[in-house]
């Protein structure tokens, strides 16, 4: 808080307006905290997903060629299931 003026108007004595003020404090540093900790969790959770991804991409890739040949296989059978 900027100063206990903010604290006026409510009908506090003197000692309990400075414990208020210190409370209040107290909670934005909190949530200063927590919300430069949630950015560093953020941003390792869009690094982990960005590596899911590369690695889905990846995989996706390899298996599409895989299962293309197969594919080519199964439709030259006579007997092969429709899929």
């Amino acid at each position: 808080m900027k100063s206990l003026a903010e604290l006026d108007p409510l009908d506090l004595d003197s000692a309990t307006k400075i414990q208020v003020a210190a409370i209040v404090k107290s909670l934005l540093e909190q949530v200063e905290r927590d919300a430069q900790s949630l950015s560093v969790k953020d941003a390792q959770i869009q690094a982990k997903d960005f590596k899911i991804e590369a690695m889905t991409v990846r995989s996706n890739s390899s298996n599409s060629s895989k299962s293309s040949g197969l594919k080519s296989r199964l439709g030259s059978c006579p007997y092969a299931p429709v899929v």
